[in-house]
């Protein structure tokens, strides 16, 4: 709960729902769409399907036919996206035939480095990256893997993995 309220304070979020943008790439997307599209975009690490945007909007559907408030019906889907297995696990496809093997997508790598360095969800710029295709461009994933390691969050890297893995919260100081 204490995500979802932090996710609702998001101004973002909330702007996008109360005001919804006059013109907006799909004109059927409006205010709530828009707001459960984004925060599920930022929780599942990836762009989502249409589809899946429309069983969320179902929360707004519901909520209007029981005289609820927009924002119960908002909060409805997003903790519709806080229990699905796309938050909760990184999913990865699986390649088409069991002897085959197969390269991971922009998103995928962008998300596996982020949980590796950061133990954390990819930053927005990590995302951008990804969606434009640009990750694996030559210079491109060292310069992100050497921002990374600058930033405070690559700690988690020696203080989780390196003690988890290789032991090291077990020596004594």
């Amino acid at each position: 709960e204490k995500i979802m309220d932090a996710a609702w304070k998001d101004a973002k979020v909330k702007e996008s729902l109360l005001n919804p943008p006059p013109h907006s790439a799909a004109p059927m997307e409006k205010g709530g769409r828009l707001a459960l599209r984004t925060f599920a975009e930022k929780a599942y690490r990836r762009p989502v399907e249409e589809g899946e945007v429309r069983r969320l909007s179902q929360f707004l559907d519901l909520a209007r036919t029981k005289g609820e408030q927009p924002d119960f019906g908002a909060k409805l889907g997003m903790t519709a996206v806080l229990v699905s297995p796309h938050f909760l696990f990184r999913v990865e496809e699986d390649p088409k035939l069991p002897e085959q093997s197969r390269v991971i997508g922009e998103y995928e790598l962008a998300t596996r480095l982020s949980y590796f360095l950061w133990s954390s969800m990819p930053d927005e710029e990590l995302l951008a990256l990804a969606a434009k295709g640009e990750l694996r461009k030559p210079g491109v994933l060292k310069a992100q893997i050497a921002r990374m390691l600058k930033d405070e969050k690559a700690r988690s890297l020696t203080t989780d993995f390196a003690g988890q893995w290789l032991m090291l919260r077990n020596i004594s100081g």
